[in-house]
């Protein structure tokens, strides 16, 4: 029961961000940041960027924008070091 559980919350949502993506084509816009579903994420699986910053609560994510406009999602420890993980979005022009 757990498994099917957690397969329909992953089918939700890749539904949701093609959704959004679709949305973001139609408004014309390069990408798409959001939140709330709690699992921190950047892809370009839609051919839209899309972005979820995760939560504070539960994962302790959030996005940080470079000066030069890179996105990172950066993880907050309880040892209160940064864990670095890789870019995936290179700055617009």
């Amino acid at each position: 029961m757990a498994k099917l559980k957690v397969k329909n919350a992953v089918a939700y949502i890749g539904q949701y961000e093609k959704a959004l993506a679709e949305e973001a084509r139609r408004h014309g816009v390069d990408g798409i940041i959001c939140g709330h579903i709690h699992h921190a994420t950047i892809h370009s699986d839609f051919g839209i960027t899309y972005v979820n910053c995760g939560d504070w609560v539960e994962s302790c994510t959030a996005i940080a924008e470079h000066y030069d406009g890179r996105l990172e999602i950066i993880r907050w420890t309880s040892d209160n070091t940064r864990i670095e993980l890789p870019v995936l979005v290179e700055a617009v022009a």
